[in-house]
């Protein structure tokens, strides 16, 4: 278990947690080579799919700071396996929308699962990342690494998956079987995450900070690095949501565009 983190204690741990965030990110562009076809089939257009791609990001974005205030009265173990669990229910019910031929009730019913599914993650990133600055203080930059890889590398490859997956069962399965992934490991989080001692006494220990959120943008390094991964997602987003309407005219099965969308996360 301690194979790549020999000098930690609870080598499993961050393990577990990258293997979520491989999970996070296959989840986060898992539809790409099929959801336009399957939204075009039921009338929506290309600034809807966009805008469905685009709701996940901003919801992170949007919510990420309230879990960082809330992590400490909420416990970071509580806030990984809910939100793990919140996006697993909400990935395999997002695969469910095959069933939904009214195209309103279809694209709001879009938006509002990835929203929900956005929240999850959110509260996942935010608790893990706490965990790794409080728990690993001396390896804290090869553990961000390690996450961010992870995370990236799923992001990479969900396409393929999700093309791969779509061919082999439809719509469905692939947001079911990464979804049901997702729950199972919400549940061995459950029973091996231990509870942090900053989860117990962040209350006791709750004094005023009179810093801020909007004081950290007077760090130089902080907008540059908010202007460097929002040009980023912007990227991915783009690439996403509109390279299958453009390779449409080669004729590619849902396969071979997976392995075609290459992110430069």
């Amino acid at each position: 278990m301690n194979i790549l983190f020999p000098r930690l204690n609870n080598g499993y741990i961050p393990l577990l947690l990258c293997f979520i965030a491989f999970l996070a990110g296959i989840s986060g562009s898992l539809q790409a080579p099929f959801y336009p076809k399957e939204a075009k089939a039921k009338g929506l257009n290309k600034i809807h799919v966009g805008l469905v791609f685009g709701t996940y990001h901003f919801i992170i974005f949007m919510t990420s700071p309230f879990f960082g205030k809330k992590v400490k009265n909420i416990g970071t173990k509580k806030m990984i396996y809910i939100g793990v669990i919140i996006m697993g229910s909400a990935g395999i019910c997002f695969g469910l929308l095959e069933f939904i031929q009214n195209k309103t009730l279809f694209i709001i019913l879009s938006y509002v699962i990835r929203g929900i599914e956005a929240l999850g993650h959110s509260s996942f990133k935010t608790a893990t990342f706490t965990i790794v600055a409080n728990e690993y203080p001396d390896t804290v930059g090869s553990l961000f690494s390690f996450l961010q890889a992870s995370f990236g590398a799923g992001l990479t490859l969900g396409p393929f998956f999700g093309g791969v997956l779509y061919n082999m069962g439809g719509f469905c399965l692939p947001f079911i079987f990464i979804g049901s992934m997702k729950v199972i490991v919400s549940l061995i989080v459950y029973l091996i995450l231990p509870s942090y001692k900053s989860e117990t006494q962040g209350n006791q220990n709750n004094v005023s900070n009179p810093h801020g959120l909007r004081d950290l943008f007077y760090v130089p390094e902080i907008p540059l690095q908010v202007i460097s991964t929002l040009g980023a997602t912007i990227c991915i987003g783009f690439l996403q949501a509109t390279l299958r309407y453009h390779i449409d005219q080669f004729h590619l099965s849902e396969t071979s565009y997976g392995k075609s969308e290459i992110n430069p996360y």
